[in-house]
């Protein structure tokens, strides 16, 4: 049998990017992926006209639309709110947004005016279609050296010389502080406060000075700044959150400066034919009288507003000679390209050509000449009257010459043999250093293969020995850093992503450990804190997730980046059980942050809140977990719990006024008369038990509840194995993790002897273990959270609240035990995709406990084609009872099979025996086909039933097919095994989770839970 390799389901978050190709969106691309986050991106035209998947928007663990405010597209951004809004799928509005003006006098500013009521009217839409969405506002953002801010308006005139004052205080922020923000605000999950971030605030008269002049003396130019009054208005119209962050403000403006516009007019000015004359030069002393006695007489300050002037001065080169001068009035330019050429200069008294004021010396041609001709002359002399001595003169220059370059070349070689010896020398050091940095570079890739290997990391802390770790990854990351800058190199990367990881593993200790301490200190303060203090340190510990989050994620990415070279697979599995860990645990770090924004509310902080936490005994079954025994009301009160009490089911039922009429299934399958609040947990979708729990409890009791809440014994285990064993002196027992089972049982069995004013022992052990989690221990408290995070996962403990916004986020967190119809996954999403559901659900009917006895075994095939998914469900239920005595006994149920909507029923069959129509109730409900048949189990016996239906398909081309299986609550440990088997016609390219293949069949094994198989097909 061959194995296929396959990919696991268990993915990052994935988040929708909608945005248009620009180089903030790739800035912002790269920053989620840094974060090993999935990124799934979304043209903006592509959603405004229509070309999306609209499930990989529901599917996604947020949607985050980053809407630049310069695009041209403030009449599309409706189409995407109509869009967005039908969606649940939490949504983050990111946008950069300049200063809101409105009154001013220069027209100069109208654009910006425009802008700014555009920029308005976006936020107002966004806030009213969108009332759910987080925003995140970033003003006058910096992107490199593009100008969508609003020095974009300021500087909008600068190639006609002008720049604009508007008087107002100005602030901007640079992309790399934009992102080390946005990256902490990105995935605060659910509900938050907007945001706006802004830089640190400068004048902007002090701004545009710094403009001017760096623009001007970058251009060789003087340009005119133009003074307006204008009014800010605030740019958000609702609260937001301000948060700071500094800026260079030089480096900006140089940046900018360099991206402007020529200036155009200017260069006009200067472009004039200049003779080519000597001239003598102004000394320093000259100039600063020329300035100090004449700058008086041109007024560079605000002009009459309407008019532009040119006041640009005119620059007099340094070699003139200037007498008495005075520039004339300004003359007002109406067009930009009507300017006069400053092609005179007005004296005191005439007005004459520049050129008269330079002064000229005689032409430079006929010197030259008169000079070749007297060297021609002189040289002839010179050569008719050498003497003799001189001749031999030159002899002895000329072998003193040859001498000296004999000893240069001599000299030349000795360098070149010294410069030899030490480049070799050199290149033998580079060899050293490399065999070091190589050396270096191994010990520290075994010491963190050793760290791996020894399985430091648990779900509160990470265990590392830091001396050897310590000092060599500080001595690979100097030679990392040193040979970075110069080389770029796998190896070099390999490097620098294990000395981070070196670096992250050895703080995450004490990291976990703060998170973890916070996590108690809130924990505690729910139970029996002081009130008021839940939403301070749900902040706390927001802060520290946060941290311990953003660790995790670097050690992983890092991680895949680095080349253990592990030939054993034993080992190479350890490795990647390793990153699994790492996976797991992030991934509670991402759900405690997805629970901050609502555990404010959850707590009564906002207002009072009464939660029903029922008690279900699974060795009954019904279909949300168990048979309903036992009910406690919570009461919480500004963050606190402030009471509790626990009701009998049967106590609650005495109360009920007059006669229910219940469900025709009730009334057929458990021979009931009356509906009471122990049967109230008949349907398989728990919101819609929780519903009819607050009915009951309102008719018994008189009071709303806020939420319910459902324990069964499977999750209590998992409690009592976290705070200990519980004294029940009143039965003379020790309860614990290991007998709860067996003791339940025994007791279900003597109660039938009891008196009728005994106390039912469920509701004994119900009050003992809730007194036992008020009362316990700080050292037990992470032992209980992740106990109650196992059983939340495992859907054997549910929780289901009425506040609409607090549901959906635990809804997204799979916590409410609904029926649901999955999403296809990510990763099997980029082609077609059917996802096909089967949820069984069945209910103990006989009145007895017979559950306790009961082992199931569970083969699901499919069959697939291009046209159908042809489905047989066959389970096989074993009754381990020896007795029919009393709560053993024959196994009555009542089996329900949820599966889609357009399936069709083939038969069911039963111990290979077809079933009549009759015996098959078939309805709908919601969403799903409910097929509905009774089966019995005696002691000691086997039986096997048997569904078979089909699904239909109709694909063309590649395809993903998808198999997910709801597991019961209360359920547990069950076999299971899913085969697929596909038509010749098409193959598997993508296989989840691991599977074993066999020519066309593909067969997954697990045991029974609610689970994903899928496979992508060509």
């Amino acid at each position: 049998m061959s194995q296929l390799e396959t990919h696991f389901l268990a993915e990052d978050p994935s988040i929708v990017l909608i945005a248009n190709n620009t180089v903030l969106r790739s800035y912002v691309v790269k920053m989620l992926q840094h974060q090993s986050l999935q990124v799934i991106i979304i043209d903006f035209d592509k959603l405004f006209t229509g070309d999306y998947d609209l499930k990989i928007l529901e599917n996604a663990y947020k949607i985050v639309w980053l809407y630049e405010s310069k695009e041209d597209s403030y009449d599309n951004y409706l189409n995407v709110l109509s869009i967005l809004k039908e969606i649940n799928t939490p949504t983050i509005v990111i946008s950069n947004i300049i200063v809101n003006i409105k009154n001013f006098n220069s027209d100069l500013l109208e654009n910006w005016r425009i802008r700014s009521e555009k920029q308005l009217q976006f936020i107002v839409d966004c806030n009213y279609y969108l009332p759910k969405a987080s925003f995140i506002f970033v003003q006058d953002l910096i992107i490199n050296d593009e100008l969508g801010t609003s020095l974009e308006f300021i500087v909008e005139n600068i190639n006609q010389g002008i720049l604009v004052n508007p008087n107002i205080n100005l602030s901007f922020v640079e992309v790399d502080a934009f992102l080390e923000k946005l990256k902490k605000l990105l995935f605060v999950p659910g509900k938050q406060s907007s945001v706006l971030i802004k830089g640190e605030i400068s004048d902007s008269s002090q701004i545009i000075d710094l403009l001017k002049k760096i623009y001007d003396a970058y251009h060789n130019v003087n340009t005119e700044i133009i003074s307006d009054i204008v009014d800010v208005l605030e740019p958000i119209p609702f609260s937001t959150k301000i948060e700071l962050v500094k800026f260079n403000l030089r480096s900006i403006a140089t940046k900018i400066v360099k991206n402007l516009k020529t200036p155009q007019l200017i260069e006009e000015k200067l472009n004039i034919e200049k003779p080519e004359l000597k001239t003598t030069s102004f000394s320093d002393h000259d100039v600063n009288n020329f300035n100090n006695k004449y700058s008086s007489d041109y007024d560079v300050g605000a002009r009459p507003l309407g008019e532009i002037v040119d006041n640009s001065t005119l620059s007099v080169p340094t070699t003139i000679k200037v007498s008495s001068v005075s520039f004339p009035a300004p003359t007002a330019i109406k067009d930009t390209n009507d300017v006069p050429a400053p092609t005179a200069i007005k004296t005191s008294n005439t007005s004459v050509p520049l050129t008269n004021y330079i002064s000229s010396e005689p032409s430079a041609i006929k010197v030259e000449k008169a000079n070749q001709q007297i060297d021609v002359n002189n040289e002839i002399q010179r050569i008719f009257q050498t003497s003799r001595t001189d001749v031999k003169v030159n002899r002895i220059r000329k072998i003193a010459k040859t001498t000296t370059k004999i000893t240069k070349k001599s000299l030349r070689k000795r360098l070149l043999f010294i410069g030899g010896i030490g480049i070799t020398g050199a290149a033998i050091g580079v060899l050293v250093l490399a065999l070091i940095f190589v050396v270096s570079q191994s010990i520290l890739k075994k010491e963190l293969l050793s760290l791996v290997l020894k399985g430091g990391i648990s779900e509160h802390s990470i265990i590392v020995e830091k001396n050897n770790l310590g000092k060599i990854s500080n001595f690979v990351g100097i030679q990392a850093d040193a040979y970075g800058s110069i080389i770029d190199s796998n190896l070099i990367s390999q490097a620098t992503s294990m000395v981070r990881i070196s670096e992250d593993v050895q703080v995450m200790p004490q990291v976990l450990l703060e998170a973890n301490e916070a996590s108690k200190n809130l924990f505690l303060q729910v139970l029996a804190g002081n009130s008021g203090k839940t939403t301070e340190l749900a902040e706390i510990l927001d802060d520290k997730i946060r941290l311990a989050y953003e660790k995790l994620s670097n050690i992983q990415a890092s991680l895949e980046q680095v080349d253990f070279n592990v030939d054993s697979a034993e080992i190479s599995s350890v490795v990647k059980e390793y990153e699994s860990e790492l996976v797991k645990l992030r991934s509670g770090m991402a759900i405690q942050q997805q629970l901050h924004p609502i555990i404010s509310s959850l707590t009564g902080e906002e207002s009072k809140k009464t939660y029903a936490i029922i008690l279900q005994n699974n060795q009954e079954l019904r279909p949300t977990g168990g048979f309903i025994q036992a009910i406690a009301l919570l009461n919480f009160d500004q963050g606190t719990l402030v009471s509790h009490e626990v009701y009998s089911v049967y106590d609650l039922d005495k109360n009920l006024p007059g006669e229910i009429i219940p469900p025709e299934d009730i009334k057929k399958y458990l021979g009931e008369e009356k509906w009471y609040l122990r049967d109230s947990n008949w349907s398989p979708d728990f919101p819609t038990v929780s519903k009819q729990v607050e009915w009951f409890l309102n008719k018994s009791l008189g009071i709303n509840v806020d939420g319910v809440i459902a324990l069964n014994l499977f999750s209590v285990k998992d409690i009592l194995e976290a705070t200990g064993p519980i004294d029940l002196p009143e039965y003379n027992e020790v309860l614990t993790y290991k007998n709860l089972l067996e003791r339940m049982e025994f007791h279900s069995e003597v109660v039938l002897v009891n008196s009728p004013e005994s106390i039912d022992y469920s509701v004994t052990i119900f009050k003992k273990l809730i007194n036992k989690i008020i009362t316990i221990d700080r050292d037990n408290v992470s032992p209980l959270l992740s106990a109650i995070h196992d059983s939340l996962d495992e859907n054997q403990l549910l929780i289901s609240v009425f506040e609409e916004s607090d549901q959906l986020v635990l809804h997204s967190l799979g916590w409410t035990g609904s029926l649901v119809e999955p999403q296809c996954p990510t990763r099997l999403s980029v082609v077609d995709c059917r996802v096909d559901v089967m949820a069984q659900v069945e209910a103990n009917i006989g009145v007895n406990k017979a559950n306790y006895y009961l082992d199931r075994e569970i083969n699901h095939k499919v069959i697939i084609d291009r046209e159908k998914a042809t489905h047989s469900r066959n389970i096989t239920f074993t009754n381990n009872a020896k007795s029919n005595s009393w709560p053993k006994g024959t196994y009555k149920s009542y089996q329900r099979f949820y599966i889609d909507k357009k399936a069709i029923l083939d038969q069911v069959l039963i111990n290979g025996s077809a079933l009549i129509d009759e015996q098959i109730a078939i309805k709908d409900y919601g969403d799903f086909k409910e097929v509905g048949i009774r089966v019995d189990v005696p002691i000691q016996k086997q039986v096997v039933v048997e569904l078979k239906y089909s699904t239909p398909l109709d694909t063309t081309g590649n395809f993903s097919y998808v198999f997910f299986n709801q597991r019961q609550p209360g359920t547990f440990g069950d076999p299971m095994t899913v085969t697929f088997e596909h038509s010749a016609d098409i193959k598997p390219v993508l296989i989840a989770p691991a599977a074993e293949v066999f020519g066309k069949i593909i067969t997954f094994s697990s045991a029974h839970d609610s689970s994903l198989f899928g496979v992508e097909f060509e």
